[in-house]
């Protein structure tokens, strides 16, 4: 599996750049750890399709559907391997929401009626895939922060806010996606 780009590849500097001003169009939504998560854990990490699908099924097999990676999510592997699958499940959901949302609405699923998940105490069945991914992103940022609280008290804080306001950390990444498209633009 291809690593990470490194922090000073111009990708990253440009991700930085769009995320700075999409942040202060969303002034509430900002907060340092959750700043730094979405650059380097979302956008520089999610740059290669071998890190955007680098979630394995317990027997290694390559996961690109969400309903699957949150059977691996369930799977009793352990804290640590939770809050991994859980964090990568969020990360999943809010950039493949924030840049692709046209490619979701096409998503052709191997299972029968997956969109249903639980909200609260109770199950929803979702007719959009956009609404699906947004309820099992807040879900697993949730999920992830929870766990956090024993094993990475430092992140449980930018989970628990991506699990809050991930409707707007989707409209955040959408205008990052924008900056970034008008930017392309005007260099050519």
């Amino acid at each position: 599996m291809m690593d990470r780009i490194p922090e000073t590849h111009p990708l990253c500097s440009l991700f930085r750049d769009a995320l700075d001003k999409a942040f202060k169009e969303f002034a509430p939504l900002y907060s340092p750890g959750v700043s730094v998560h979405l650059c380097e854990d979302v956008l520089c990490d999610f740059v290669n399709a071998e890190r955007l699908y680098r979630l394995q099924s317990c027997e290694g097999a390559r996961l690109e559907e969400l309903p699957r990676m949150i059977e691996v999510s369930s799977a009793k592997e352990g804290p640590e391997r939770r809050l991994e699958v859980d964090s990568y499940i969020g990360d999943f959901t809010l950039f493949m929401g924030g840049f692709f949302p046209l490619s979701l609405r096409q998503q052709k699923w191997s299972q029968p009626d997956p969109m249903v998940t639980k909200v609260g105490k109770i199950f929803v069945k979702f007719g959009a895939p956009l609404e699906y991914y947004a309820a099992e992103g807040r879900n697993a940022y949730g999920r992830a922060a929870e766990t956090a609280r024993l094993f990475a008290p430092s992140d449980r804080e930018t989970y628990s806010l991506l699990a809050e306001h991930f409707e707007g950390y989707l409209d955040l990444m959408r205008r990052v996606k924008g900056l970034i498209t008008a930017e392309e633009e005007s260099q050519d």
